[in-house]
Order: structure tokens, then C-alpha cells, then sequence
């Protein structure tokens, strides 16, 4: 883990240096929680798999829940945080891949939905929880790898859209859930790895972009006013070359080539986070070329046609999760040196002054 210069994109000293790879990262108030693969921190400090990091000394507090195994999404909600993977114990309790930690002792609560399989993703809207992933059982129902639980008893509500596939991604907005995934059905309709589903009933709506299949998956989403950024790996959408990325209205345009944005990011390769601030995207993934020039697995990119700005940190490894808030850019994975520093696996951009913390 390590922090860069927005504008330099040179590392600052800000550096927790994880051992494995970080998956996932949300920031609340003065405090980074991560999971991941991760066993230690720093001099070699113990933090199985999830963390807490102070974001202004980049050193871990005392916070420490101790998953079994790896972590792949958190969601914090007030004194709550909410941790999802593939774990079977955390926070002191026998707790299957979904778990409810309290955010000051990293204790897990009575909450325990128990799913059967992986969960890739999570997301709150009030007092229902909306998992994806690989699960066929949670929160003691049927539910084939989509979910809504409810926070408060831990069982699964009776919406149920039965995804024909995994999904990798739920992004909650108003009265719909988008669901992104490898999936060929889902809410009762034939839908190609993207679907959005009513709220209330778990029904397909009719906004259907078609992702191609063969091979291809939605990985990552990101909704901007009327605009859903969708990252992963494919090759066309409405029939249409989009390469790993694309841009898509979500009220459709009654255009002969529906929902489609002229947006192109072009990525040679997967594209596995995304996060907007301001008037720039940022995205990260495996990929070496956006729209023909070379950015190693994290650029920053205009969000009217897609080409990188000059900002490239040049990491030499996978980025698999970026945040961008008002005062860092955070960007986790696999990569072993980015921004000309050996920083590993967690890196904290400055988006205004440059300057190291």
C-alpha cells in the first residue's frame, strides 16, 4: 500500500505496505478499512486479511477482526462495517462469508445471513443489504447468487431475481439494482452479464445492453447522473466495439444503437475498479493501453471521450480497486512498485497539492 502525488504521480510517504493483496477499500471519516488476502501490515504487523489504516499516517489502529480467509468487499454504514468473502470466522465468531463487524472493537454482531458460497459484492440501501457473488443459499432461504438481506434479522427478504451466473458486482440506485456479473439470465429475463432489476420485485426491467459473451464479464460499475460506467472484460455491448469499458444510458436514447454513450476507453486488457472525482474517471485493471497509449494498469481518464490524461503512475501489477476522495486516490492490488517507488499493493494519490503527507 503507498500514496501518490496526483499530479507527479510519484509515491509519498504514506505506505502501509500490506504483504498480499488488497482487494477492496472504503474510506469513512479519518479511517481506510481494507480486506484482501493479507496477513500483515508495516514491520511485519498481524492484520489477517482485513484492516483499519489511519489516512493521514497511513499506520493500522488497533482494529482487528482476523478473517480466516480472504475478504473481497466492505461496506460501512454508521458503527458498522459490513465485510464480505470467503471467510468462515471473523470478528471472534464462527460467521460465513458475509459478517457485520462493530467499526471500534472489530467485533462481529448477531448478524449472520451464513451464505453457502462467495460473495464478490455488497451494497446497503437503508436496512437491506444486496450481496452478489457465487452463494445458492443466505440468509435461510434458496437465493441462486443474488440477494437482499435484511440488516436487521439477518434473513433474506423476498426479492429474488435468480442469477444464471455469477455476479461480481450490485450497485443499488433509487429504485433499481444493477447487477453485473457472468450471467446469462437473471430476474426472469435472458440478460448477458448487465441487468437492471426492480427493487421491490426482483424483475428484469427492459433496459438490456446485451454484454458479449464468450468468455466476457461486467466487473465494475459506477452510476453518474443518467450514465452507467461499466469496466470488465469484453469485447462488444449492443453489438457495438466496446473494448473492456463502455458508457451506458440508463434510460436508453431510442437510437438504431440503444443505451450507448459515444464514450470509449479502449483498454487492452480487463478493467477491474473505477471511481470519479470531479470531471476525471479514474480506473484501474490489467490492462497495459487506453485508447493506444500506454498506461500500466491505473490511469486517470476525461470522462467526455475517454483518452488518459498525462497522469500515470505506471504500476507493475493489477489494480483491482481505486477510491478518489477530495484528498487521496486509492488504488490496491497485486502490483509491487507504482508512481517510481517500490509501494506495494495500496497506494494514496494527493488530487490538489501533490504533496507527500
Amino acid at each position: 500500500i503507498a500514496e501518490l502525488d496526483k499530479v507527479t504521480a510519484l509515491a509519498t510517504a504514506w505506505n502501509p505496505d500490506g504483504n498480499a493483496s488488497v482487494s477492496t477499500l472504503t474510506v469513512d471519516g479519518s479511517i481506510a478499512f481494507v480486506g484482501g488476502s493479507f496477513n500483515s501490515f508495516g514491520a511485519k504487523t498481524t492484520r489477517n486479511r482485513i484492516a483499519a489504516i489511519d489516512i493521514t499516517t497511513g499506520e493500522l489502529t488497533s482494529w482487528n477482526p482476523n478473517a480466516d480467509s480472504s475478504v473481497t468487499s466492505i461496506v460501512v454504514d454508521g458503527s458498522t462495517v459490513y465485510a464480505a468473502g470467503n471467510f468462515f470466522n471473523i470478528g471472534g465468531q464462527a460467521r460465513s462469508k458475509l459478517a457485520a463487524l462493530d467499526a471500534t472493537t472489530g467485533n462481529a454482531t448477531a448478524f449472520n445471513p451464513a451464505p453457502d458460497g462467495n460473495i464478490n459484492s455488497i451494497s446497503l440501501s437503508g436496512s437491506t443489504l444486496y450481496a452478489g457473488g457465487m452463494f445458492l443459499n443466505i440468509g435461510g432461504q434458496a437465493r441462486n447468487r443474488i440477494a437482499a438481506v435484511d440488516t436487521s434479522t439477518g434473513l433474506a427478504t423476498a426479492w429474488d431475481p435468480n442469477s444464471a451466473g455469477v455476479v461480481r458486482t450490485v450497485l443499488v440506485a433509487d429504485s433499481v439494482v444493477y447487477a453485473g456479473g457472468n450471467f446469462i439470465s437473471i430476474g426472469g429475463q435472458a440478460r448477458n452479464r448487465i441487468a437492471a432489476l426492480d427493487k421491490t420485485t426482483g424483475l428484469a426491467t427492459a433496459w438490456d445492453p446485451n454484454i458479449s459473451t464468450g468468455g466476457g464479464y461486467a466487473y465494475t460499475m459506477l452510476l453518474l447522473n443518467d450514465t452507467l460506467y461499466v469496466g470488465g472484460s469484453f469485447a462488444t455491448v449492443a453489438a457495438t466495439a466496446r473494448l473492456n469499458a463502455v458508457a451506458i444510458n440508463i434510460n436508453g436514447n431510442g437510437g438504431a444503437i440503444p443505451y450507448l454513450r459515444a464514450w470509449s476507453l479502449a483498454a487492452d486488457s480487463s478493467v477491474l475498479a473505477m471511481s470519479l472525482l470531479n470531471n476525471s474517471l479514474y480506473v484501474g485493471g490489467a490492462f497495459r493501453f487506453i485508447n493506444g497509449t500506454s498506461r500500466n494498469s491505473i490511469a486517470e481518464v476525461d470522462l467526455e471521450v475517454g483518452a488518459p490524461t498525462s497522469w500515470n503512475p505506471n504500476a507493475t501489477g493489477s489494480v483491482v480497486t481505486i477510491l478518489a476522495t477530495t484528498s487521496k486516490i486509492y488504488a490496491a492490488g497485486v502490483f509491487s512498485t507504482i508512481g517510481s517507488s517500490s509501494s506495494r499493493r495500496l497506494t494514496a494519490l494527493d488530487p490538489v497539492t501533490g504533496l507527500g503527507y
